[in-house]
């Protein structure tokens, strides 16, 4: 008998928070970047920002987690549905925005075709956010197997085939990799970021599951978060300052133990708090476009970030404003686009 899952309403509070993380990630790292160039009040409140916002893909791997995990599902079954679900998003997406980058930001035909031709399997990714989805593809190809764990089920002789079929096709695209490291000095890498992940995406199932067995109080939670951000935001002013690395992921970075601790300690805090969160027509329908406005918004940020900077001088207004016009633009398009049924299907 199939394992059915409740709604789960502060899942979508959660989906909601994490997407304008997202593109507050996205909005404020030129402005963390300008260290030195900048007055200090606006670089450190740039840089809280984006600190706070490190757990905006981690949640969102945690999320699939706690809503995938544990269902009895048939192997191919599950292939054939997520791959329908992610392939054209995939192709659909690079290809946009191989033509949304020609177009706007660097009109080069012969870049635009060395992009078509080989930087997408090479870097993974035709644009800088679209990493999520290679890694994502990646993690569900594996994700029959963690879930058989979870469920007690032993291997049929048949999922032995397909893991060492998944096997060969890492070792091939290793193997490829090797060649054109050592060969061609084109390093490809975007097929070995998946396995941090594989943490994230169980701990979310534990958590929701496990809730009610993990003593720890919603002050002690709090804690732990002002704790990991004070840290973070002065280890990033140091960083910055004293060594002169002005990288917004050298400190916190979703692979990073800071950032691990932020996550869970979110995900923990919301789903302890479970109760409190009422149904609500717009978080359903934002929740909803949530993978579709993460597809989306890099667009609207790059144009407002291009005509609203002259005209708004204080940081500490600029920077919640492009975050709230990106992020409204990019669902009110997505709530449009969705109405059309082949749209839908890529987002």
């Amino acid at each position: 008998m199939s394992k059915t899952k409740s709604k789960k309403i502060w899942i979508e509070y959660l989906r909601v928070l994490a997407i304008i993380a997202v593109i507050t990630i996205h909005v404020t790292t030129s402005t963390y970047n300008n260290f030195g160039q900048i007055e200090l009040l606006n670089w450190l409140f740039a840089s809280f920002l984006n600190s706070f916002s490190r757990f905006a893909v981690p949640i969102f791997v945690m999320v699939s987690g706690c809503v995938l995990l544990g269902r009895d599902v048939k192997i191919k079954k599950f292939y054939v549905s997520r791959g329908m679900r992610l392939i054209p998003a995939i192709l659909f997406w690079s290809l946009f925005y191989v033509a949304f980058d020609y177009i706007y930001n660097n009109p080069d035909l012969s870049s635009m075709l060395w992009k078509l031709k080989f930087g997408i399997f090479i870097s993974g990714q035709s644009y800088y956010h679209l990493w999520y989805l290679s890694m994502y593809l990646c993690l569900m190809l594996f994700f029959p197997f963690i879930n058989n764990y979870i469920l007690g089920r032993k291997p049929s002789i048949e999922d032995f085939y397909i893991i060492i079929g998944i096997f060969s096709l890492f070792m091939m695209l290793n193997q490829i990799s090797i060649f054109m490291k050592e060969v061609l000095h084109i390093g490809i890498t975007w097929f070995k970021s998946f396995p941090w992940f594989i943490g994230y995406f169980i701990i979310g199932y534990f958590i929701d599951t496990y809730t009610n067995k993990i003593k720890i109080s919603n002050l002690t939670t709090i804690i732990i978060i002002f704790i990991i951000l004070a840290l973070t935001n002065i280890l990033n002013f140091y960083s910055s300052s004293a060594l002169g690395i002005v990288k917004d992921t050298l400190i916190i970075n979703n692979v990073g133990i800071f950032d691990f601790i932020l996550t869970i300690s979110i995900f923990y805090l919301f789903s302890n708090n479970r109760e409190i969160f009422k149904e609500n027509n717009l978080v359903s329908s934002i929740s909803s476009m949530s993978f579709g406005i993460y597809l989306i918004h890099p667009v609207f940020m790059e144009i407002f970030f291009r005509n609203l900077n002259p005209y708004v001088e204080t940081t500490l207004v600029y920077l919640p404003l492009l975050v709230f016009i990106t992020f409204s633009s990019s669902y009110l398009a997505i709530l449009v686009f969705t109405k059309f049924k082949w749209f839908k299907a890529l987002c």
